[in-house]
């Protein structure tokens, strides 16, 4: 049970992908409940760590946009 307006009941889980020459990449998956502004700077790092360098663009949901997020966005 989730306490917003919209919906009192939300499924499904939580994912965060990078897409590089047309492949996708899982990054982050869970079914549990958090708040998913915490897994940007992780996620943007492992790309990092993978390919040598940082994405071009980042494109992400109005909730990672933190204060610590924002030298990522």
């Amino acid at each position: 049970m989730r306490g917003k307006a919209r919906a009192n009941v939300e499924f499904g889980a939580k994912l965060a992908i990078s897409l590089v020459n047309g492949y996708a990449f899982r990054k982050y998956l869970s079914w549990e409940s958090f708040n998913e502004g915490q897994t940007l700077q992780n996620a943007v790092e492992r790309y990092r760590a993978k390919f040598g360098y940082y994405p071009k663009t980042v494109l992400a949901d109005q909730i990672y946009r933190t204060r610590d997020n924002l030298r990522y966005c």
